[in-house]
């Protein structure tokens, strides 16, 4: 099994779910640097989901 098939998907996620993990993630970004580029931000949240294994969808 690889990767992508042990991931959550973003969308599979109940709202109270998504809305606890964008607060959180939220908190993570008071650590970086800011930025005013969607993609970046964008990129971060991706990366962020993925790392607790959840699969958030791009930009189609």
């Amino acid at each position: 099994m690889n990767d992508a098939e042990q991931r959550t998907a973003w969308s599979s996620l109940a709202k109270d779910e998504q809305t606890a993990l964008l607060i959180a993630f939220g908190h993570h970004l008071d650590g970086l640097p800011p930025t005013c580029s969607i993609d970046v931000k964008e990129q971060r949240l991706r990366d962020w989901l993925g790392q607790r294994g959840i699969d958030y969808p791009g930009a189609g």
